[in-house]
């Protein structure tokens, strides 16, 4: 389990990475290293809004639209759960199972990514 988590924990650098050096204007990455730095600094007095699940009120949770709502909401990042299938796909979920979230029923490490695609995403109604 323990290298199971550090490789998440190398994938989730990896990707920041990649958002970061994605960012193709230069306002975008000085945004993005603004950021970095208040996250870095146990001195600074400014807040830094980070979204667990994207916009999981309006959207499902960890879904492509529930992310891009929340930057357009102006979120200064996403923080998002991440799932390894049985033939070692990473999903975006934030359980173990695919129970709550979509159609399906079972344990992500137990299916394959294309058996996941198999079913849909729920969308529920937050009020």
């Amino acid at each position: 389990m323990k290298k199971f988590l550090s490789s998440i924990a190398v994938i989730a650098s990896f990707a920041m990475a990649i958002t970061l050096s994605g960012c193709t204007t230069n306002s975008a990455k000085g945004r993005a290293a603004a950021i970095l730095t208040e996250i870095h600094n146990p001195q600074s007095q400014n807040v830094v809004v980070i979204s667990h699940r994207g916009d999981w009120r309006n959207y499902p949770e960890n879904s492509i639209p529930a992310i891009e709502s929340v930057i357009e909401m102006g979120v200064d990042m996403v923080e998002i759960d991440i799932q390894l299938t049985k033939d070692n796909v990473l999903i975006l979920m934030h359980d173990g199972t695919i129970d709550r979230c979509t159609t399906g029923s079972g344990w992500i490490y137990n299916m394959t990514y294309e058996e996941i695609q198999k079913y849909t995403i729920k969308v529920t109604d937050s009020t």
